[in-house]
């Protein structure tokens, strides 16, 4: 668990392992030490010293599955951490590490925060100026080695006592610490303020799967979600009021069978009050939702008990799908509206017959929506003329939902040749929507394929992705 909301750790650790090797037998590595100290130094700059999260690779190198856990941790992490040497600029994992991480910034939250980039450079062994990582951007530096002018012999920092009188390797550390703990409250700061939350109360078990639906969506959305964790244990109104207080919305979920009296049941009740206290909480927007058809209904006298003198909060019996749609028109955003401008070329949507009418109703969308050219397979479709039309088109949906898995696949197989052979007009985004009624998942030919599950109907929200292909592709 990180300091910084949204991230799973706080700084990322990237270093080559010669420079962890002990000089002698029974010493700890370098980097080890720094680790340790660094840790135990932003802890304490922090005051916080439960949320801290320092993640370093201890895995073998060159192991895939431990790669593919670097690459996961590092694009998950506040801020990178590079510890530079001549072996760090040599190594292969190091320099893709910086990559990764440079990349995952540009997806996210950006490089700089108030200025200063996310990455701090820790220079252990002298490099050369221009092969530094990230030469270009505004890094802090620390410098654990002195070099002498004349004779250019360097001299590292040693990790000393605190009645040694060289204290040079704590100076830097300490400095080091203060400003990475600077850093991360900034950011911490930055995503309070950025950060679109909204507030998922307790459900019962009726409504537990409901729930954790609604909270997949609305993160695919792009909202946070709190509490971040369900822990029955935390029951104290300081801990529900501090999680309501950072929401813009909150979503109740009363018992099926007696949503009155699920209402004032134990942590759900108190959910409910503290989120219609105005005087505490003013601007939060409050809904109160069933599955429709349920057997109970709002009973509102019962519910204005709850926290009475308060507004009473919307009462909604819909699909899910509707629900996400009310929490996005609250939150200032109706459907994911395409970013930048339009992309260019043509999606040809692609369905066995029995998918005809919902083809044609998502085409309309894309168009009216996104403002997308749209071409949708003719009925009964031979596969030489599947893929003369594929080639007018630079993005393909495929609709799986009424018709078969082999019909599927011969028009992916077709798709993936397509793809492979296609230089002038690349065929930039794939995508197939795997609607109702439930079925097995398709099969060998959708490994390089996003297949989104589309449970409620073909919704532009399950599209964003694609969209987002089609336009990093324009450029």
């Amino acid at each position: 668990m990180a300091f910084v909301s949204g991230f799973e750790h706080d700084i990322f650790l990237s270093y080559a392992r010669e420079n962890n090797a002990p000089v002698l037998p029974r010493d700890r590595g370098w980097i080890d030490n720094l680790a340790a100290d660094l840790s135990s130094l932003v802890r304490q700059f922090m005051g916080r010293p439960d949320n801290f999260s320092l993640w370093m690779d201890l895995g073998m190198p060159g192991n895939d599955d431990c790669l593919a856990g670097v690459d996961e941790a590092c694009g998950k992490s506040a801020i990178f951490l590079f510890v530079l040497s001549p072996g760090y600029i040599r190594s292969p994992y190091c320099q893709a590490e910086v990559s990764h991480f440079e990349n995952a910034s540009q997806r996210g939250m950006g490089f700089e925060v108030n200025g200063r980039g996310r990455a701090f450079k820790v220079e252990m062994i002298h490099v050369d100026r221009l092969l530094h990582p990230f030469r270009d951007r505004n890094l802090s530096g620390y410098t654990f080695y002195e070099q002498d002018p004349v004779t250019r012999y360097e001299t590292r920092f040693r990790r000393t006592s605190q009645d040694d009188t060289d204290q040079r390797y704590w100076t830097v550390l300490t400095r080091l610490a203060q400003d990475l703990a600077r850093t991360l409250r900034e950011l911490d700061q930055m995503n309070a303020q950025t950060r679109l939350n909204v507030y998922l109360a307790d459900a019962p078990a009726a409504l537990i799967q409901s729930r954790a639906r609604l909270a997949s969506e609305l993160s695919g959305l792009g909202f946070g979600i709190l509490p971040n964790v369900s822990n029955p244990h935390q029951n104290s109104e300081e801990a529900i009021a501090l999680d309501l207080s950072q929401s813009r919305i909150s979503v109740h979920f009363p018992s099926v069978e007696d949503p009155a009296g699920g209402a004032q049941a134990g942590r759900q009740g108190s959910q409910l009050r503290i989120a219609l206290d105005r005087g505490r909480l003013p601007n939060l927007r409050t809904i109160v939702w069933m599955p429709p058809g349920s057997a109970g209904t709002f009973k509102v006298e019962e519910l204005l008990r709850v926290a009475p003198g308060n507004p009473v909060p919307l009462l909604l019996s819909c699909p899910i799908s509707d629900l996400v749609d009310t929490i996005s028109e609250q939150m200032g955003r109706s459907v994911p509206k395409p970013r930048n401008r339009k992309p260019r070329g043509k999606v040809y949507i692609v369905c066995d017959e029995p998918d005809r009418r919902e083809a044609r109703s998502l085409a309309q969308r894309l168009h009216e929506e996104w403002s997308l050219d749209v071409l949708i397979s003719h009925e009964n479709e031979s596969l030489a003329t599947f893929r003369t039309r594929l080639n007018l088109a630079n993005g393909l949906v495929l609709l799986y939902g009424l018709g078969d898995s082999e019909w599927l696949e011969r028009r992916m197989e077709r798709a993936d040749q397509n793809a492979e052979g296609r230089i002038r007009n690349p065929l930039a985004a794939i995508q197939v929507c795997s609607g109702p009624p439930p079925k097995e998942p398709p099969g060998v030919f959708f490994h390089r394929v996003p297949v989104v599950h589309c449970p409620d109907g073909y919704r532009l929200a399950y599209l964003q992705g694609f969209y987002d292909a089609l336009s990093r592709a324009e450029g």
